[in-house]
């Protein structure tokens, strides 16, 4: 029974995913998994890092705080 549901769960989301690419050019849908994949990633790096060791850690290494510092020091410097 369970082999069988979770077969037809599969084919119901392929079916769901024809169904997308008809519509939806096969890049977008590409590009929006990856982009999916990345979030999703860096959500469990986060809360990993959140657990072990303190709320904030996630944010001295996070990518876009990274690049917010690279602005700021940018826009700081002296010259």
């Amino acid at each position: 029974m369970g082999k069988n549901l979770y077969y037809e769960a599969l084919v119901a989301l392929q079916d769901g995913l024809y169904r997308t690419k008809s519509v939806v050019s096969p890049w977008v849908v590409q590009f929006s998994f990856k982009l999916y994949s990345l979030m999703l990633t860096s959500e469990i790096i986060a809360i990993l890092a959140m657990i072990w060791f303190r709320p904030r850690a996630w944010c001295t290494f996070c990518p876009m705080g990274t690049l917010t510092q690279g602005i700021c020091k940018f826009r700081n410097r002296k010259g």
